[in-house]
């Protein structure tokens, strides 16, 4: 009887190795998950580090201006595997509350002679395609970060069109397309 009492015990201590074992795993992966969503919401919303200086430019230009959509700098200077983040601010001019799409699209590239660069390499991994959306009252403004994050890139001008739409129906007037430029060294 001894015996049988002895392996009950080998196997109970086993059994709770193994639970503490998976239970630690688990954790893991959940720390693992939370960080790579983390990441990928951020990254998908676009909204990231834009220079203090450009986002007062946006702040004061509102101040005196009633348009739509303004870039303080639509053109930047990169090195190849850089990163850029070009501020835009945008208002609401429609009178009430409205949520505002902006659409970041490649729109072409020519290298450093002048001659068109035919579909470069990882283009539409440079940026995210998904629209971000702005959720803004009647008459005011906010500044929002479009990231272009140069993976790979030849030398050249790659030119970007950024669209922003007013979602609902009686918003159709709100139309405003901007182009960026963005000189890769």
């Amino acid at each position: 009887m001894k015996k049988i009492t002895n392996n009950k015990k080998a196997g109970l201590s086993l059994t709770t190795s193994y639970i503490v074992i998976i239970i630690i795993v688990m954790v893991l992966i959940g720390i693992a998950i939370n960080i790579v969503y983390i990441g990928l919401n951020s990254a998908n919303r676009g909204k990231e580090y834009i220079d203090s200086s450009h986002k007062k430019q946006i702040e004061e230009y509102y101040k005196l201006s009633n348009s739509n959509t303004f870039f303080p700098y639509n053109r930047h200077i990169l090195n190849s595997g850089g990163t850029h983040t070009f501020a835009i601010g945008i208002k609401n001019n429609l009178g009430k509350n409205a949520i505002f799409k902006i659409q970041l699209t490649y729109d072409g590239a020519e290298d450093l002679a002048g001659d068109k660069i035919i579909d470069p390499d990882n283009i539409y991994e440079w940026y995210f395609s998904e629209p971000i959306e702005v959720d803004l009252e009647a008459n005011k403004h906010e500044v929002v970060g479009l990231t272009i994050k140069a993976k790979n890139a030849r030398l050249g001008i790659y030119k970007f069109n950024v669209l922003v739409t007013c979602e609902e129906n009686s918003c159709d007037p709100y139309y405003d397309v901007k182009s960026l430029i963005l000189n890769v060294e």
